[in-house]
């Protein structure tokens, strides 16, 4: 398992998404995807959480990797 949190914000506080932190879980495969978004809706529902399903805008790129977590 892994998790990202934004590390950084904007002056209304909404997030900006060039740094996070990650953490990681138990030893586990998967993939891990990265979406760089242009024109955000930022407040919009689930944004700043990272569901980007109502953030719109348009994607300018997404790139999914394979990850692999050991102990």
């Amino acid at each position: 398992m892994i998790s990202t949190s934004y590390s950084d914000a904007d002056a209304n506080n909404l997030p900006i998404g060039i740094q996070n932190k990650v953490q990681t879980g138990a030893a586990s495969e998967g993939t891990f995807t990265i979406t760089l978004r242009h024109e955000p809706a930022k407040p919009a529902e689930g944004v700043s959480d990272g569901d980007i399903t109502n953030a719109g805008g348009e994607t300018d790129v997404e790139v999914t990797l394979p990850i692999s977590i050991q102990d």
